[in-house]
């Protein structure tokens, strides 16, 4: 999809719990509904493994299935159903304001459940991936529903929730680059590098939560950007490494390459792929 950029004439940006604006531009051709109907696809696909973490995590034996898990399993049950008739909408490409409408019903879904499993989340480390990937995709399905839609209080959203998804990307890469190189020598490096660019993330998400103007966000994504490309040249000299560092670099820097094209910052490469070929 075409990228928008952030429209700094406006001053500020809208409070973080804004409620959600009515769409500015009608919805855009084949490559909009293409790039939806995608995304609506993952957060499926995110949905399956999340029930399918928590169902080999919570049940002990398969004749004893606690009271809780079956609360909570009906609660994901409330998300696939209103992502079908999220789905079922956009099949039909109705307005856009009636798409974000559809929406509202599966992101509430999903804040529900994430939030019911909060505490879980620090003994299972399998729910709290699976936890991670579905609140991902959420926030992927909504910055591909926004695309084009100029409203200030919509930017603000997407802005803030890209910030979100970069500072978990972020969190991914260091876990993963932790097993990668457990008690070898590039460890240090790499982990001092990412607890940089994290504390940069939060600064940013800070920033918006203070309602900071938008040039003040500008150029701490900026800095951010200097950290990641140190990062980007230590995994372009990774060697072998590379193979199983490539997911998570090319995934965050696909979402850092998002905010900085809403933020308008120009003259930077093509964002890295899944694909270690590509």
């Amino acid at each position: 999809m075409r990228p928008w950029h952030l429209v700094c004439a406006l001053g500020l940006l809208a409070g973080t719990g804004a409620t959600p604006a009515l769409g500015q531009q009608a919805a855009r051709g084949p490559e909009y509904w293409d790039s939806v109907t995608a995304a609506a696809r993952e957060m499926s696909s995110a949905l399956d493994f999340f029930q399918d973490s928590f169902l080999m995590d919570a049940v002990p034996s398969k004749d004893a299935v606690p009271s809780g898990g079956r609360g909570l399993f009906k609660q994901s049950e409330q998300i696939r159903l209103a992502l079908i008739y999220f789905r079922q909408q956009l099949g039909r490409k109705v307005s856009r304001d009636e798409l974000y409408l559809a929406f509202d019903k599966v992101d509430r879904s999903v804040k529900a459940l994430l939030g019911e499993i909060k505490g879980l989340e620090k003994w299972d480390s399998g729910l709290a991936l699976a936890a991670r990937r579905l609140q991902s995709a959420d926030h992927d399905l909504h910055f591909a529903l926004s695309a084009g839609d100029s409203g200030t209080a919509r930017i603000s959203q997407v802005i803030y929730r890209q910030t979100l998804a970069l500072l978990a990307r972020v969190e991914n890469l260091d876990r993963t680059a932790r097993w990668v190189y457990t008690e070898q020598p590039p460890l240090k490096a790499w982990t001092a590098d990412l607890g940089e660019m994290r504390q940069g993330v939060l600064a940013l998400k800070q920033l918006q939560d203070k309602k900071a103007p938008a040039e003040d966000l500008r150029k701490q994504l900026e800095q951010v950007g200097k950290v990641w490309d140190r990062v980007v040249a230590r995994f372009r000299g990774a060697g072998d490494d590379q193979y199983l560092l490539q997911s998570a670099v090319a995934r965050t820097d696909q979402g850092f390459a998002r905010l900085a094209r809403l933020f308008g910052i120009k003259g930077r490469r093509a964002p890295l792929s899944d694909n270690l070929f590509n």
